[in-house]
């Protein structure tokens, strides 16, 4: 009898995957899912396999909280294949500098049309309070 963990649909599929999926599975501590996918990236025919030591439903409930999470963190998709998704930033004055704090290392940052423009107002307000320190 097969392993009912294990199944997908497509036999040689399958067979690529079974001793992958089972050597992970015995290196993973108890209680701990995974899941092997399997696409050609070559094709748009959208077929996708998978091996998972969860059950059907638990896969699709991990993989619908993973892809909201991604959405949440990318809700416009990613603008470069770097992309870290959403980041807080705060803007502030301390003496007479304009201060702009990123809650971790940033190389670069986008945004839609009307947010820069609220960030450009914000920083203006924030160089007015920051040159009446100068004085």
């Amino acid at each position: 009898m097969k392993d009912e963990r294990f199944q997908i649909d497509d036999d040689a599929r399958e067979r690529e995957l079974r001793t992958l999926a089972t050597l992970v599975d015995e290196q993973l501590p108890e209680g701990r899912g995974f899941a092997i996918f399997l696409f050609d990236m070559n094709t748009k025919d959208g077929q996708l396999h998978y091996l998972s030591n969860a059950t059907r439903e638990s896969m699709h409930q991990a993989l619908r909280e993973f892809l909201a999470k991604d959405a949440a963190a990318h809700p416009r998709g990613k603008l470069t294949p770097n992309d870290e998704g959403q980041l807080s930033m705060a803007v502030g004055v301390k003496e007479d500098c304009v201060v702009l704090s990123f809650e971790k290392p940033t190389a670069w940052l986008g945004m839609p049309v009307e947010l820069a423009r609220q960030l450009a107002r914000h920083l203006l307000e924030k160089a007015d309070t920051a040159e009446r320190h100068r004085h």
